[in-house]
């Protein structure tokens, strides 16, 4: 970029950035540092993309015998220009801070960049349905928290994340409160979605117009109602705005899974890492 002489890009995503490595460091260039700790690694059976003939089920972690998406192509460090971390089959809180602290740290520092770019991919997150990590959201906070510190020391705090893509639609929907200031939040006795007086005035309310015979409403119907209230679906459906040829089948094993990442998941992980870069920006 014009008037830095040196970047760094750190790659926090499960898998390995290899099209990141190969526009920045296909040959060495004293101007770039590409980092990325990611699952993987020489024990662990890579899979080539070229030669995966069913990768969307591979890639949804269907069929993990067949390795690590995508293939051992982050098992080592061509040049100085890259520092390849993997992690072994699973991406854990004390493997990655070992890594952040032995490996990625003394590294960064030394190649002293004028600005860290973080790559910032959540799966890592022990419920996303690819099965690859095993971090909670406040483990993103604190890697963020690590990568801010050593930007604060070396760059004045010169910290730009970009989020990756890729993810399901189904994991990103996030609870209605979740990015609302904590004084515009509901209290907990507020009577959320699902509550019994809620349900039963539901319920009450279907029955009455039933007996009056003015909705027509059956009690099959009454009780969907008031099941739906009891435990609203929390998968986003793109309905017609998702595109003829990419079909996003949601099986019933991998909507359970995807569930898990509405209790804490991708949209979480969002949340600890903005916040901490916020607390980061008020230190430069």
């Amino acid at each position: 970029g014009i008037g830095l002489r040196r970047v760094c890009v750190i790659d926090i995503d499960v898998h390995h950035g290899n099209g990141t490595q190969d526009i920045l460091g296909s040959t060495y260039d004293p101007r770039f540092l590409y980092v990325s700790v990611h699952s993987g690694g020489p024990q662990v059976n890579g899979v080539d993309p070229g030669d995966d003939g069913d990768m969307p089920s591979h890639h949804l972690g269907r069929q993990g015998s067949k390795g690590i998406y995508p293939g051992r192509c982050g098992d080592t460090s061509p040049h100085p220009g890259v520092l390849n971390i993997p992690l072994g089959p699973k991406v854990t809180p004390h493997a990655l801070g070992t890594a952040l602290i032995t490996k990625m740290k003394p590294t960064v520092e030394k190649f002293a960049p004028e600005l860290i770019i973080v790559s910032a991919g959540f799966d890592a997150h022990k419920n996303d349905p690819l099965g690859l990590g095993g971090l909670a959201a406040k483990d993103f906070a604190t890697l963020t928290e690590v990568i801010c510190q050593v930007a604060l020391r070396i760059c004045g705090g010169r910290v730009l994340s970009v989020l990756e893509g890729g993810y399901g639609v189904p994991c990103c929907r996030p609870p209605e409160t979740q990015f609302l200031p904590d004084n515009l939040k509901p209290s907990a006795g507020g009577g959320g979605m699902g509550t019994s007086s809620q349900t039963a005035a539901a319920a009450g309310t279907s029955g009455k117009a039933t007996a009056n015979g003015s909705s027509g409403a059956s009690s099959a119907q009454t009780v969907q109602q008031v099941m739906q209230q009891l435990k609203p679906i929390q998968l986003l459906d793109l309905g017609d705005e998702l595109p003829a040829n990419m079909p996003d089948p949601v099986t019933y094993n991998l909507g359970k899974r995807l569930e898990k990442c509405h209790a804490e998941g991708f949209m979480h992980c969002v949340q600890e890492h903005v916040q901490t870069l916020g607390k980061c920006n008020t230190l430069s």
